[in-house]
């Protein structure tokens, strides 16, 4: 059965602490006991501060410097301020879509 391997990234809105977690999934066996070992491989990192980027939207800098800090090889979004800037520091802003066709190539 294929796997597929998931990063996960999160923002605490209070702390601005990043959480980070990678985890293998089997297509159709999302059970409670394959997700239970999830958070063990999580990792606190604390965003760096960056500058002003999408004015119209600040909260979307907040993802900009969670994938700095995680040195994040996508940031997969569907909104429009983030997918309108197509990169950041090098990091690739990709629809679900596009993210699926780059990591099945």
């Amino acid at each position: 059965m294929p796997v597929l391997q998931v990063n996960s990234r999160s923002i605490d809105q209070k702390s601005g602490e990043i959480w980070t977690a990678q985890a293998d999934l089997q297509p159709i066996s999302f059970k409670s006991d394959r997700l239970l070992g999830y958070a063990e491989l999580a990792t606190l990192v604390t965003p760096v501060p960056i500058a002003p980027m999408i004015l119209d939207d600040p909260d979307d800098d907040h993802v900009l410097a969670c994938a700095l800090t995680a040195q994040a090889d996508l940031i997969v979004s569907g909104d429009r301020h983030l997918l309108g800037l197509k990169t950041y520091q090098g990091i690739r802003i990709v629809t679900a879509s596009e993210a699926l066709q780059i990591i099945t190539a």
